[in-house]
């Protein structure tokens, strides 16, 4: 008998042991994982992109996968692998992983992220722009020259005319009036850029720069306008990262943790909707501020300590 209760005893636990085994990992509850595509490239993307899946995992629910996207990577590999692995949706990062992703946004959802997005109506992928909000640029640009009245900015009306759709709204919000000129090409753009500095009134008007390729040449259109809006002490602030430290008032980069977890919730939503799921594109809202002191000076712009906590990166460094 004593040899028989053991034997059951010894039974129920294997079978225990076998059914914890088949449970799902905690954290996880069975959900189709999410998958994170991106291509295999060199610092410092690489580390943007290690930082926005670090984002993803901290706030999805789900199992997150990654494929890293080498240059000869074969696409029939790629959707073989989101089967086997049973995807319940894609972030794909870069262009390259958007590209990759094309494919296959018919049947699972993508959201894209780390590149320039563009609204468009044939588009099935969903994601966050490299855009900066213009609700963010404007909240900003007041709290440090709360003197402004008019922004101006010369943008490329087939990449960035969504923007400035957003941007019009967010320039009533804050009490300033927006003066936009779409430019076609860097010819017409150099001449709106002389044409703007020469009568901006700079005691009340800001000029904005967006992270738009087809209006401003790093080598050459934006040191003018830099040189000039420094000679007639108009402000400058941009969509750009890098040009706070080449001398505008203020510019935003990416938050690149926080934007990871904003994806993630993104795709967890679009698993969520399922066929009701509508492609959507969003400016990016998770920013860090670089803020250059020696424009701040120049143009008579005190900056209060508390302000300065605010800021991730200040020019000259302290």
């Amino acid at each position: 008998m004593r040899t028989e209760s053991i034997a059951r005893k010894t039974f129920r636990c294997l079978v225990a042991s076998i059914l914890l085994a088949l449970l799902p990992a905690p954290g996880f509850s069975g959900e189709r994982p999410l998958a994170v595509i991106y291509p295999d490239v060199r610092e410092p993307y690489q580390g943007v992109f290690q930082e926005i899946i670090a984002g993803v995992d901290e706030q999805s629910t789900r199992q997150v996968k990654t494929y890293v996207l080498s240059r000869e990577y074969e696409q029939k590999a790629l959707e073989a692998w989101l089967t086997g692995n049973n995807i319940g949706a894609i972030i794909a990062l870069g262009r390259s992983g958007v590209n990759a992703a094309k494919s296959v946004a018919d049947l699972v959802p993508v959201i894209g992220g780390a590149l320039l997005l563009t609204p468009d109506p044939a588009r099935r992928e969903s994601g966050i722009s490299l855009d900066t909000d213009p609700e963010t640029l404007f909240e900003q640009l007041k709290a440090l020259a709360p003197a402004m009245q008019r922004v101006h900015v010369i943008y490329d009306p087939l990449a960035s005319a969504w923007l400035i759709d957003l941007a019009r709204i967010a320039a009533r919000h804050h009490g300033l009036e927006l003066f936009a000129y779409p430019a076609e090409g860097m010819k017409q753009s150099a001449r709106l850029y002389r044409d703007v500095l020469e009568k901006a009134d700079p005691r009340n008007s800001a000029l904005w720069i967006p992270v738009d390729a087809g209006t401003v040449d790093e080598k050459v259109i934006l040191p003018l306008v830099l040189k000039e809006s420094w000679d007639r002490s108009i402000l400058v602030f941009s969509s750009n990262p890098a040009h706070a430290k080449r001398g505008a008032l203020f510019s935003f980069y990416p938050d690149n943790v926080a934007l990871g977890r904003r994806l993630a919730t993104m795709a967890e939503q679009s698993i969520s909707d399922g066929a009701r799921f509508d492609p959507v594109i969003f400016p990016l809202r998770d920013v860090r501020i670089a803020v250059n002191r020696r424009t701040a000076d120049h143009l008579g712009i005190s900056i209060t300590r508390e302000q300065q906590q605010k800021f991730d990166l200040m020019f000259p460094a302290p």
